[in-house]
């Protein structure tokens, strides 16, 4: 009888722990688009780029965030939309960062925003939600808007975080800052998907 009392007891014991401990955070997957920018050119570490310090900084808020860095150096804004088939369907957010390339092969603005469009409607499609950075000056927020996306556009300020033997590519502390920086629009649109930080 002391047995039996003592099993239920403890079963009892286990059902409340269990039932008083915190769910597991919703896993998110987010996914960065884009070219050298966010790949980490020069020398860059997966884990210093902005797409790995994000990670970072949304998990030290409790989100179990995965950021999937799909990014290829010499990417222009027609290979983007080349692949863009590749970017998984599950995504809670997609970043995209296009337009340097472009810029240097001379690609009409038109062309390259036709481009952005065609990516920005085929992540939405899915029902990710879409950030679009604009680079050098690119502003991609007419086009983000009309398709209910949201666009950013590195400030000058930037330009104090290039590497110096490119002047191309972020330094290591640009990548942070760039995290940093993106990270309240980042937590707003993954609150419009549902989670919460």
């Amino acid at each position: 009888m002391f047995l039996r009392r003592s099993i239920i007891c403890l079963v009892g014991l286990i059902s409340f722990i269990g039932a008083a401990a915190p769910a597991a955070a919703q896993p998110v997957t987010i996914v960065v688009f884009g070219d050298s920018g966010p790949a980490g050119s020069g020398g860059i570490r997966a884990a210093d780029s902005y797409p790995g310090v994000l990670q970072q900084l949304l998990r030290a808020r409790g989100i179990n965030a995965t950021v999937t860095n799909d990014s290829s150096p010499g990417d222009t804004t027609a290979i983007g939309l080349g692949r863009v088939g590749n970017v998984p369907r599950d995504a809670k957010l997609v970043i995209t960062e296009f337009g340097s390339n472009d810029m240097r092969r001379n690609v009409t603005n038109a062309k390259m925003n036709e481009n952005m469009e065609a990516i920005i409607k085929h992540v939405r499609a899915n029902g990710s939600q879409v950030l679009v950075l604009g680079v050098r000056g690119i502003d991609y927020s007419a086009i983000a808007t009309r398709n209910g996306a949201t666009a950013l556009v590195y400030p000058p300020s930037f330009r104090g975080y290039l590497q110096g033997q490119s002047g191309q590519h972020l330094s290591a502390e640009g990548h942070r800052k760039a995290a940093e920086w993106m990270l309240p629009t980042v937590l707003e649109l993954l609150q419009r998907a549902g989670i919460k930080s």
